[in-house]
């Protein structure tokens, strides 16, 4: 009966949903209840539904680290630290996967495969080596099929413009999938979505609506799910809209959130690489803007870098807005010590020559 309700959650979990009734700490005490009670002869049952209950954690996860319930329990088997080789597999599987690096995911995967239990339930032995199948098929393979399993995989792996909408969806409640005129019967077990759902759905609508207040949100909600890589990459594009839409403020607000989050990731998981998670690249300043931008650090007013430069007045502030944008400072005084480290120590000063030379 206990292994018949995990294989029924599996089953949801591996498409997004989960029943109500069913308790992962509940099933998780019985699973010990029956580790203490059981023969020689319900061994392998007993194994099938601890690797069992391991998936259904990695695929419903409550948390980035190792999961100290389910360690308890392989500690219960004969054989233990074989069985904890497995199973840190999995976690690092699931670790690496929160952090968007799936090249790593994979060969965690693998392992976790090629050390667990083969006396296990053929639907579960099925399962493990679709997934084997999944982490290693191309973004086109992944985008092409409507599994959500895919879809998640496609989802940590960066590829959220080859994510399916209806991924991530709310589900509809089961009143209103009913036909019309159907006859009436008993209703199925109650279901609900996986609660990382939300946060990964509010990402893709914010990054699909180019709404960079609403990327910050969803980056915050991620990294309290533990999402890292993703949520990384939610600043870094509210970032690069900030960016174009020459909202240097935001800029220095998004760039603050990114170093807190790329520190508190690489303590948190310390082969963490936040370098290695696609960016667009930081856009550098025209010469034109760093010869207006030097100026105005040295105390020009725009006026007087407008006759310095032989332009308006207006080009000057356009020029000082996109220099300000791109450096994420909102002074004059912000400006110079950017200039400083970006340009160099003599880029401060060496302007007033660079000026005459625009003038020219």
């Amino acid at each position: 009966m206990l292994l018949a309700e995990q294989l029924l959650s599996l089953e949801a979990v591996c498409n997004g949903v989960r029943y109500r009734e069913f308790d992962s700490d509940a099933v998780e005490k019985r699973i010990a209840h029956v580790a203490i009670h059981s023969s020689e002869l319900l061994r392998d049952l007993l194994l099938t539904t601890i690797v069992a209950q391991s998936v259904i954690r990695f695929f419903a996860p409550a948390q980035i680290d190792d999961d100290p319930k389910l360690l308890d329990l392989v500690d219960r088997l004969p054989g233990a630290s074989r069985h904890r080789i497995w199973l840190r597999h999995l976690f690092a599987a699931r670790t690496a996967l929160f952090c968007g690096d799936l090249t790593r995911s994979a060969a965690e995967w693998a392992g976790f495969a090629a050390h667990a239990p083969r006396f296990v339930a053929y639907r579960l032995h099925a399962l493990i080596d679709q997934v084997s199948s999944m982490s290693t098929a191309s973004d086109q393979e992944l985008a092409s099929t409507r599994s959500y399993c895919a879809q998640v995989l496609l989802y940590f792996s960066g590829r959220f413009e080859s994510v399916r909408a209806e991924t991530f969806a709310e589900p509809e409640p089961a009143a209103a999938r009913a036909r019309p005129g159907a006859a009436e019967r008993e209703d199925p077990p109650e279901i609900e979505e996986l609660p990382h759902r939300k946060p990964l759905r509010g990402h893709l609508e914010a990054l699909r609506a180019q709404n960079p207040a609403a990327l910050m949100r969803a980056a915050e909600r991620l990294e309290a799910g533990a999402f890292l890589g993703s949520a990384v990459s939610a600043l870094q594009e509210a970032r690069r809209i900030f960016l174009r839409r020459r909202a240097s403020g935001s800029v220095a607000a998004a760039d603050a959130r990114l170093a807190a989050l790329k520190a508190a990731a690489e303590r948190r998981v310390p082969w963490f690489d936040a370098g290695a998670i696609e960016d667009v690249p930081r856009e550098r300043l025209t010469p034109r803007e760093t010869t207006t931008a030097q100026l105005a650090a040295e105390g020009l007013s725009n006026r007087e870098i407008a006759e310095r430069m032989r332009c308006s007045v207006r080009t000057v502030e356009s020029h000082l807005a996109q220099a300000r944008a791109k450096l994420g400072v909102t002074s004059r005084e912000a400006m110079r010590a950017k200039l400083w480290v970006q340009v160099g120590g003599d880029g401060v000063g060496g302007s007033r020559a660079a000026g005459r030379q625009h003038a020219r």
